[in-house]
């Protein structure tokens, strides 16, 4: 449901906003972001999945007898919220989107530089903190968990080429250990 509701949006955008009636170039564009990670909300003072992985890291870190279940199988790219912001501003003041000739709006990805499995994540957050993952970590399948696997790809890394290619310098990656830094409040 919630992929078919992004697409039903495209659709919607492109149906209201597309290329003009006498041709020319998109008039919008999609930003299709995924796994965005940062600081903790600013206005609730609540984290996501990086808050709640570095919590639970830091308690199995304490404790010998507990290691945290992350899956070594299924691929995200993880990505900075500051990098998307600073990407929909990118893309928002271009005065003619790039053409590509194959859609009614131009659409992009926004992802990491990176597709990093939730184990290799892991592992990230546990250099930054100065924790050894072998003792934290255990690898998991996702279709082995109770339940089995739910109806989402194993891998779906984002390829940002395009956004790169069409909006160069200002489409800049921060470095994962940044990112993690800054959103863990580490110095």
């Amino acid at each position: 449901a919630y992929g078919r509701s992004k697409l039903a949006f495209e659709a919607l955008l492109a149906e209201r906003r597309g290329r003009p009636a006498g041709g020319g170039p998109p008039r919008a564009a999609v930003l299709r972001a995924s796994n965005m990670i940062g600081p903790p909300s600013p206005v609730t003072g609540e984290g996501r999945f990086l808050q709640w992985l570095d919590g639970v890291l830091a308690c199995a870190a304490g404790d010998a007898a507990r290691q945290v279940g992350l899956y070594g199988d299924e691929v995200r790219s993880f990505v900075y919220v500051v990098d998307v912001a600073r990407w929909a501003l990118a893309v928002a003041l271009v005065e003619h989107l790039p053409d590509h000739g194959d859609r009614e709006v131009s659409v992009y990805n926004a992802g990491g530089a990176e597709a990093l499995s939730r184990v290799e994540f892991g592992r990230r957050v546990c250099a930054v903190r100065g924790i050894d993952p072998e003792k934290v970590i255990r690898e998991e399948k996702r279709a082995d968990v109770i339940g089995g696997a739910y109806p989402s790809p194993l891998d779906i890394g984002m390829d940002i080429a395009k956004i790169v290619r069409d909006f160069g310098y200002t489409v800049r990656v921060t470095p994962m250990e940044v990112v993690l830094k800054e959103s863990l409040g580490i110095q």
